[in-house]
């Protein structure tokens, strides 16, 4: 009898416990969600995943002839204002760079696709030819993902799911920063320092970032480790660059041949970054001479366009959305 009211007192106390502890988890979560609802910055945020990427991918085979589609990298996706190019343009434009990858790999895919038939903008860098980037490229796996799911009944699940986990950012603003909330509260007590979300990804794939909420001093210091990295990697590998630009000028003559246009854009980044990248590949001499006249499309550098340069950037790289539109407007005008 005592053995059997002993065992009842622990069952109820163990309830209370979890009780407990799941209150104590709800109301973190709750806190911490909270927080990041009144950072309007991250409010409207989306997560941008293969998913969205799939969607601009096929919506991208709806444009025509008079559509512009962005390839590339974070520079494109950060510093293009897809309001401000269709507006200038009079052009749709889907957003198809992607963070962490590079050209390549999407406008080859784009070259094999017989429904692209408008205007390709490349975002490109000498570097971007070279087998160490394209081996981390993002744009490979989520490229797999559009072309797993081409039937109706994969995109209406996709889709579906998608609604469902909008609805769910809505309710938990967190969730579409990419990271997990006890990831974010971990870089938070590691480091110190105040957590903000200064990236916001909206419906359209365009990214904003507002640097007023970032770190950026170790943003730059990151982006320029790198670039000291690079130079070192980089160095004596103009052969393997010659056959990029072969393959590359083969994708833009199959988009040329229906019709299509190819542009490749050199986006401006820092003077103290692009020094290192003019140490071992000078403008007269690859841009100039390889990009210009053995791709077989136009190539603008930001150098040679005056609206093009002038511009700061917070981590050496990327513009604060404050100056993206008129460094757009600027951009659109120098590919008419």
């Amino acid at each position: 009898m005592l053995m059997s009211k002993f065992k009842h007192k622990i069952r109820r106390s163990w309830i209370a416990v979890c009780l407990l502890t799941a209150t104590l988890v709800f109301a973190i979560i709750g806190g911490w969600e909270n927080t990041v609802a009144f950072d309007d910055h991250s409010h409207h945020s989306v997560l941008d995943n293969a998913l969205l990427w799939s969607k601009a991918r096929k919506n991208a085979q709806s444009l025509g002839k008079d559509g512009l589609i962005v390839v590339g990298s974070s520079r494109a996706q950060l510093g293009t204002d897809l309001y401000t190019l269709e507006k200038v343009l009079n052009k749709p434009c889907v957003q198809l760079a992607v963070d962490g990858g590079v050209f390549f790999e999407v406008l080859q895919d784009l070259a094999n696709d017989p429904k692209i038939t408008g205007t390709v903008l490349v975002d490109a860098s000498i570097t971007d030819f070279f087998q160490r980037y394209r081996a981390y490229d993002t744009s490979k796996e989520w490229l797999a993902h559009f072309h797993g799911m081409q039937n109706h009944a994969d995109f209406f699940y996709e889709n579906l799911e998608d609604k469902l986990s909008e609805t769910l950012n809505a309710l938990l603003p967190g969730r579409a920063m990419g990271a997990k909330p006890y990831e974010q509260g971990l870089t938070v007590f590691l480091s110190g320092s105040e957590f903000s979300n200064y990236l916001q990804t909206l419906p359209n794939r365009m990214k904003r970032a507002d640097f007023t909420k970032a770190n950026s001093k170790s943003l730059f210091e990151n982006q320029y480790a790198q670039a000291k990295l690079d130079e070192i990697a980089l160095y004596g590998t103009s052969v393997e660059l010659l056959a990029q630009v072969e393959k590359t000028a083969q994708a833009v003559a199959k988009i040329t041949a229906r019709g299509g246009k190819v542009v490749f854009v050199r986006y401006p980044i820092s003077n103290t970054l692009y020094e290192f990248e003019q140490k071992n590949y000078p403008k007269n001499m690859y841009w100039d001479v390889i990009v210009k006249n053995h791709i077989g499309a136009r190539a603008i550098h930001f150098q040679d366009i005056p609206g093009m340069k002038g511009f700061t950037f917070p981590d050496g790289v990327h513009l604060d959305f404050r100056e993206t539109s008129r460094f757009t407007q600027s951009l659109a005008q120098a590919i008419r």
